[in-house]
């Protein structure tokens, strides 16, 4: 049996990660609502990618601005502000009551 390089290992775990992030962010834009169960399952393979060193911070965060701007066209901090704030009452009520 081969076995797989570490490159070739992380080159996979990322793409695996890719298109689960894209699967659940299809379903987010088509439905409105963050699919609960997929979107841990991401936040779970994101923790692992970090703390086994696959990607740096930096790395994950452009990986995932990527994905953002691919299916909304716009970065992670854009659409959160532009659709996830708006689109959460108890967040807009939680910032208006910080400001």
């Amino acid at each position: 049996m081969e076995t797989l390089s570490l490159s070739k290992i992380q080159i996979s775990s990322i793409d695996q990660f890719r298109t689960q992030l894209i699967s659940v962010y299809r379903i987010y834009k088509r439905d409105k609502v963050m699919p609960k169960e997929r979107r841990e399952y991401c936040i779970g393979y994101h923790d692992a990618l970090l703390n086994l060193g696959v990607l740096t911070e930096q790395q994950m965060a452009q990986l995932v601005d990527e994905v953002n701007e691919e299916i909304f066209g716009m970065t992670l901090a854009q659409r959160q502000y532009e659709l996830d704030f708006f689109h959460e009452p108890l967040l807009a009520e939680s910032a208006s009551s910080k400001g």
